[in-house]
């Protein structure tokens, strides 16, 4: 995968340089974050703040019908009161790289590798361990073809492994995870603003046995949709179908349900953006033993995103997420928890300035709210503010 997109990088970079452009950008970004609920936990919450040192190198490509895009964006994070079993100081690491060609006028294919690692050393105090090692690399890479063979029809295809591994063999054990996802969209066009759609997607997620069970399981969903373009730049659609949750162990129960969204996105005006979806179906099921839950989790949510140029300097933007869902233990597993309602809300605004040419900025404030009968409930604001520069 990398060895073809970085030979498709050459290849590109030396036809750019050849039009005489320049496609490396740099930026840096300084953040400070505050939070009053540093461990998300219903009593004693502790507050703490995060310092955020983030630069970052891009370089992109655009050269018709070849799009090309890589980045490097480390960060390195300091926390002024880190709990007994964490680190003050923290290095993440992101690396990322996308590919899209058009060999033909219909046909276009797209690869992409997203690699992220968290430096997470093992904690001591007076010389005694108190945390092991929570180091850990999750590399995502991923294909996919659009083919639009005829002017009404078209077909879209992904496929995406996702892998997850710690450094430590105890966090391993518990942590490691494989995620295969795929999908397939059949799109026909009836008239010029509307048409119906066939969707399909199947999620495969593999770990570890715990306790002489297996905790891997599949999701598999069809369904039937709708798209209605409102205006040339903003869609409403829908899709209803059916979703089923599959446990390789059979002593976990399999799940069977409806599924369905509603969404509608777009610029309402040029200075106006909007987002809003409401979903119904079964959450990608939590195979984690620490959790003590019940593996799946049926819900349904309401999202919705506004975003408003108030003057070529200022944006302003806000959204929530209220997710409703429900836990319903039908396992014969020993450390299978309680049934039970699971209701969060996420709820936050934000502004960003532009200050100087190249030069923003960002301000953010956010609440998280948890009342959940099978883990800890919380309440959580966070706030932020940083500045952001591109060379």
């Amino acid at each position: 995968m990398w060895a073809a997109l970085v030979g498709g990088m050459l290849s590109v970079a030396a036809r750019a340089a050849d039009e005489q452009r320049s496609p490396v950008r740099f930026s840096v970004d300084l953040r400070e974050e505050y939070t009053d609920n540093r461990d998300a936990v219903e009593r004693n919450a502790e507050g703490t703040f995060d310092t955020y040192l983030t630069p970052r190198i891009a370089v992109g490509f655009d050269l018709q019908p070849t799009i090309l895009d890589f980045r490097y964006e480390p960060a390195l994070r300091w926390r002024s009161d880190p709990s007994p079993f964490e680190n003050e100081f923290m290095v993440l690491h992101d690396v990322g790289l996308k590919l899209q060609l058009r060999p033909a006028q219909v046909f276009t294919l797209r690869a992409g590798d997203d690699f992220y690692y968290t430096d997470d050393p093992k904690v001591e105090e007076d010389g005694a361990i108190v945390r092991g090692d929570r180091s850990y690399y999750l590399n995502r890479p991923e294909v996919g073809v659009n083919w639009k063979f005829t002017r009404q029809s078209e077909l879209d295809f992904y496929a995406r492994y996702s892998t997850k591994r710690y450094d430590a063999e105890d966090a391993a054990q518990l942590f490691d995870e494989d995620k295969l996802d795929t999908g397939v969209t059949y799109f026909q066009r009836l008239v010029p603003r509307f048409g119906l759609k066939l969707v399909g997607r199947y999620n495969d997620y593999g770990y570890k046995d715990f306790g002489g069970y297996s905790r891997d399981f599949a999701v598999l969903m069809g369904g039937l949709g709708a798209e209605y373009a409102v205006t040339r730049q903003t869609r409403a659609g829908a899709i209803v179908g059916w979703e089923n949750v599959e446990y390789d162990d059979d002593r976990f129960a399999s799940e069977n349900g409806p599924y369905g969204e509603l969404t509608f996105r777009g610029a309402l005006l040029p200075v106006l953006r909007v987002e809003g979806a409401i979903a119904h179906g079964f959450r990608d099921s939590d195979g984690d033993p620490q959790r003590s839950v019940s593996p799946s989790q049926e819900y349904s949510q309401f999202l919705a995103r506004l975003e408003w140029d108030a003057s070529d300097m200022l944006t302003l933007g806000g959204g929530a997420t209220y997710r409703l869902g429900n836990y319903d233990v039908d396992t014969k597993w020993p450390m299978a928890g309680v049934s039970g309602d699971e209701n969060v809300l996420v709820a936050g605004v934000d502004a960003s300035i532009k200050v100087a040419p190249h030069m923003r900025v960002k301000a953010s404030y956010k609440f998280e709210n948890v009342d959940s009968d099978v883990r800890e409930s919380y309440t959580k604001n966070t706030a932020a503010v940083g500045v952001g520069a591109t060379f």
